[in-house]
């Protein structure tokens, strides 16, 4: 996934850097919670996409394609 990639997924989702970061935090809270600095940094090529980020993103455009309704 591109950085381009990421900020298409993230507008798609109807998600801000914070709303990402939050849904790609840890939801037990067992762990630090992600900082929506580092999406930024994503989206910017500054650092690369973790691959637990990439699956999780593309996890959720499956889910979000799944519950819009049938075109018809």
């Amino acid at each position: 996934m591109t950085p381009a990639q990421l900020k298409e997924a993230r507008y798609k989702l109807d998600l801000s850097t914070a709303g990402l970061a939050a849904a790609l935090s840890d939801p037990d809270g067992d762990s630090v919670a992600m900082n929506p600095r580092t999406i930024r940094r994503w989206e910017r090529g500054d650092r690369d996409i973790s691959s637990p980020a990439i699956v999780a993103v593309y996890y959720m455009l499956r889910e979000s394609k799944e519950a819009q309704p049938a075109k018809v």
